[in-house]
């Protein structure tokens, strides 16, 4: 028995902290602690950028967004200055565990168009997809989330600039690994104590 306990707090040790990916705008929002902060990047005009820029805090989330070549930012959007050069998202505030937007390919007038588009996470999860659209991603972990970065990827139908809108940072209720095992351990001990009975 002591063994199986072992065994299952080893695995519990061992799951990789993947974030869940959601689509649906609403769905992710509803699972947002209060205090969230969303960026609509409204105040935004044509102009250039030097990177990094800082935004917040906002109830003590804040984060900097970078590009090598430097931003961009377009009429209720931010881009890079340079086609192809990711978008960095830093976090720089309270801990992050929910993070999501719109993220999809621009054209060099700030329009939407067709795009392969990457996000990836700090912890290793990767979501690409091709639109023509301004598609929503949401993510949420267990584990905070220091940053992300927006690609675009050359597919030599033109040029494509990473851009997002409509951003969200906040938290969500996550289970506690901690007290996950706890309760693998009050099972064992339950266990244990019930053979030394039988």
């Amino acid at each position: 028995m002591k063994k199986l306990v072992l065994i299952a707090i080893f695995a519990v040790l061992s799951m990789p902290a993947m974030a869940d990916m959601y689509t649906n705008e609403t769905a992710f929002e509803a699972l947002l602690q209060p205090g969230y902060y969303l960026e609509d990047f409204d105040g935004f005009v044509y102009e250039f950028i030097y990177s990094p820029l800082s935004f917040g805090p906002v109830n003590g989330f804040s984060y900097e967004a970078s590009a090598s070549n430097d931003l961009y930012g377009s009429p209720g959007a931010l881009s890079t200055n340079t086609a192809t050069d990711p978008l960095t998202i830093t976090f720089t505030g309270d801990p992050v565990t929910a993070v999501g937007g719109l993220f999809f390919g621009g054209d060099i007038n700030g329009n939407t168009i067709p795009a392969s588009v990457i996000v990836t996470l700090s912890d290793g999860t990767i979501e690409s997809y091709a639109t023509s659209g301004d598609v929503f991603r949401g993510f949420t972990s267990t584990m905070p989330i220091s940053y992300l970065t927006i690609s675009t990827i050359d597919d030599g139908g033109g040029y494509e600039w990473p851009t997002m809108d409509h951003f969200y940072v906040g938290s969500v209720v996550v289970p506690v690994p901690a007290a996950v095992l706890l309760g693998i351990l009050g099972i064992g001990a339950v266990g244990i104590k019930l053979r030394k009975f039988a």
